[in-house]
């Protein structure tokens, strides 16, 4: 350290005071400058004897030098301001270490549903059919999920980490709120029902400007059209599925059906498009789907018939009919 301004001597007076190994990691780099030093001695007198003896020095003390010696210089280095070469090896190393990313997924099957809680104590709850990634740097920067399905949101506050939805054409992004999001490829359209709160809705593709919801709004844009429309709804309709109810206000036949399909994991099987203009007003918790579809044939005049699987207590199709 002869070259050493007093504050730079300081700095590696606290380096070494900070663990014992410190020192002794230093002492051998400087055992191992002082070999130097006596090879360059040895080239002046050339003595063949000196020579063999120091060579054996160096190559005892190679196997515990070579592990260290790189770590002890880096430190020093840094702390005397001399980057270059060291500065580049130093990041390199620490590109090597940095961990991978990798994603987690969480998937229900159609007729399933499922709770999430997530590493910064947000709740999901996924509807049927539903998956929701994550990477390992959730909350490193900002925390995002990517969606497909239906979830309802209930997101734990940050005013440093925004919450973002990812969506396939949409994000939504949120500070602590709770909102509904329905993606199912089934509905040609994405749905974001605000609960409480606020967020903020804007297309990767620019297809429409940044808009914020307030409590009691809906927004759904229409994938195929590329239309946004904000209307004010009775938003316990749309977020009642997580307490197990399905909720029927005026609904058209075909949402109906792909809502039961989903829930009670079936196929429903239309033979008269017609059937599709009717629409159904209903609560519905834990009937039978024979109950359900009752109530559907008394209520809109329709007739149905249930086709059991092999297992005759499993329900494989149910076909619709006018007649």
């Amino acid at each position: 350290m002869k070259n050493a301004s007093v504050e730079e001597e300081g700095k590696i007076k606290d380096w070494l005071d900070e663990d014992v190994r410190h020192k002794e990691l230093f002492e051998e780099l400087r055992d191992e400058q002082q070999l130097v030093s006596e090879l360059e001695k040895l080239d002046e007198y050339n003595e063949v004897s000196s020579w063999k003896l120091l060579q054996q020095r160096i190559e005892n003390k190679r196997q515990r030098i070579i592990l260290f010696r790189w770590k002890v210089i880096a430190v020093i280095f840094l702390i005397l301001g001399i980057g270059g070469v060291t500065s580049n090896y130093l990041r390199s190393s620490v590109e090597e270490i940095v961990p991978q990313t990798f994603l987690t997924t969480i998937q229900t099957k159609r007729g399933e549903s499922s709770t999430v809680i997530l590493p910064d104590s947000s709740v999901v709850h996924l509807n049927s059919a539903t998956s929701l990634t994550y990477s390992n740097n959730f909350f490193s920067t900002n925390r995002t999920v990517d969606l497909k399905g239906e979830a309802y949101f209930e997101v734990a506050k940050s005013t440093t980490h925004p919450f973002e939805v990812s969506c396939e054409s949409v994000k939504v992004k949120v500070y602590g709120t709770s909102f509904n999001v329905n993606t199912y490829s089934t509905e040609n359209s994405l749905d974001v029902i605000l609960e409480e709160g606020s967020v903020e809705l804007s297309h990767k593709a620019k297809r429409f400007e940044n808009v914020m919801l307030v409590p009691g709004e809906k927004a759904s844009f229409d994938e195929v059209n590329n239309e946004l429309r904000i209307i004010k709804v009775d938003t316990y309709k749309y977020t009642a599925w997580r307490e197990g109810l399905l909720v029927f206000e005026d609904d058209s036949m075909d949402a109906v059906f792909k809502k039961l399909e989903s829930w009670y994991d079936i196929d429903i099987e239309i033979t008269d498009k017609n059937i599709n203009e009717f629409v159904f007003n209903a609560t519905i918790m834990d009937e039978s789907l024979e109950d359900i579809f009752d109530l559907i044939q008394f209520s809109c005049g329709i007739k149905y018939n249930i086709i059991y699987s092999k297992n005759p207590k499993i329900i494989s199709k149910v076909i619709v009919s006018l007649n």
